[in-house]
């Protein structure tokens, strides 16, 4: 406990930009593990912050990014990832000398270069991705217990961060380092191919299910078109941020889905695909009953 509160001493404020279900559930959960650190917001709209700061998830706020962040530690990008890198090509001569500066968003590659290319060499600058969220947005969604059990993917540009690691696990994530190129690779299958999968579905059924055959539509339907409410505009910079390892494993799933009609076709036994699926179900879910 010592060393934690050794490494995580620095940062005395915190200055969140984006104070929405994310951004918010970062301030629950920090202030709940530190309970004496000062953090500020920095958003557009001010009733939305005021939201905020009587929720407790900020102690107050700033409608200037320049002004939020001058005095700050520790900087949360917390915004759509399109805005992190406008942030990040303009916030360089602002920052404090020593900071470290992090987002949340859902890609990296870019996010990173962006860094790289504008920040100033005294700024240290980790890419952060919480593999956590929900269907609905707004900083009244938030939650402190939003990252627990949560992967939270970090991407350090120079050195290793273990200061961002702790504070990871204070928030209840378990923090998992890789290089952003290959961040972008696995979440292309493990995160963006299932929206594509269910828009899909959401798509085609929408045309052949009748209101009255609706009715019809099980728990299997509604798992499967859950990821079919998220809103277009979170999933555009997405796409273009991450655009040709998306192709990629579109591409992949196509052609495995040509091979099991194929198979379907010609009455071939599929009882083996069905035990290979089912066996990437139970590492990803090991304590769900049989």
């Amino acid at each position: 406990m010592a060393e934690r509160s050794r490494l995580n001493a620095k940062f005395m404020q915190i200055t969140i930009v984006g104070v929405g279900l994310i951004g918010g559930s970062l301030g629950l959960a920090l202030k709940a593990a530190h309970p004496g650190w000062r953090i500020l917001g920095v958003g557009r709209h001010q009733d939305s912050l005021e939201k905020a700061v009587q929720r407790g998830a900020i102690d107050g706020y700033a409608l200037e990014v320049s002004q939020g962040i001058a005095e700050s530690d520790l900087v949360f990008l917390a915004t759509p990832i399109r805005e992190i890198i406008r942030l990040l090509k303009g916030i360089g001569g602002f920052l404090k000398p020593g900071s470290l500066v992090t987002d949340v968003g859902s890609t990296k590659r870019v996010i990173c270069e962006t860094a790289r290319e504008f920040l100033p060499l005294e700024v240290r600058f980790v890419g952060g991705h919480p593999l956590a969220g929900r269907e609905i947005a707004g900083i009244e969604h938030a939650r402190a217990d939003l990252f627990h059990g949560c992967a939270y993917a970090l991407c350090p540009e120079r050195t290793s961060e273990s200061q961002l690691e702790e504070i990871v696990r204070d928030i209840g994530a378990e923090p998992v380092l890789l290089e952003a190129h290959r961040h972008d690779e696995i979440v292309a299958y493990s995160s963006h191919l299932p929206q594509f999968i269910s828009t899909a579905l959401g798509r085609l059924l929408h045309g052949e299910l009748s209101a009255p055959a609706r009715k019809l539509a099980g728990t299997g339907l509604k798992d499967m078109v859950r990821l079919a409410g998220s809103p277009y505009e979170i999933w555009q910079d997405i796409l273009d941020t991450n655009r040709d390892n998306i192709l990629k494993a579109l591409q992949n799933y196509q052609e495995v889905l040509e091979e099991l009609r194929e198979s379907l076709k010609i009455e071939v036994e599929l009882g083996e695909e069905f035990l290979r699926a089912n066996k990437f179900y139970r590492l990803l879910f090991p304590k769900n009953p049989q």
